[in-house]
């Protein structure tokens, strides 16, 4: 995982809010763990375009797209969603968008996918019939 619950700079009370449906007053680990994956799926679907991911060691700006996207995730369990948590998951996108055009570099050098680099490559057996067998017919 690039972030923890820590990382999602939230307040316990928050987080209790945001992912205790039982009401036992304690935040629900699995629910922010959900969030957390989801928001790195995400944030790989974007970065996977010019990146090889999941990254080993996230780059900084990863950790806090991703934070900002969990959050988010958290929030939108519920009915209302701040507008400045809205605010920062689209500018979050619009971020991920960008990493994924190249606009906005991740300080390292991009490692495509090599399906992605070559376009694929296709194999089977040779024909069997083709225009130079076929030619007088």
């Amino acid at each position: 995982m690039y972030i923890t619950s820590v990382d999602l700079d939230m307040r316990q009370d928050q987080l209790v809010q945001l992912t205790d449906d039982e009401g036992a007053g304690v935040v629900n680990e699995e629910r922010v763990a959900a969030a957390i994956t989801g928001a790195q799926a995400e944030v790989d679907g974007y970065c996977g375009k010019r990146y090889k991911v999941p990254f080993a060691d996230p780059p900084q700006l990863v950790n806090r797209l991703t934070a900002v996207l969990a959050k988010y995730n958290l929030y939108t369990r519920r009915d209302e969603v701040p507008d400045s948590v809205v605010s920062q998951h689209k500018a979050a996108v619009k971020a991920l968008d960008d990493i994924s055009k190249g606009v906005i570099s991740l300080g390292k050098e991009p490692e495509p996918t090599p399906a992605a680099a070559t376009g694929g490559k296709i194999s089977g057996p040779s024909k069997i019939f083709g225009r130079d067998k076929l030619r007088g017919f």
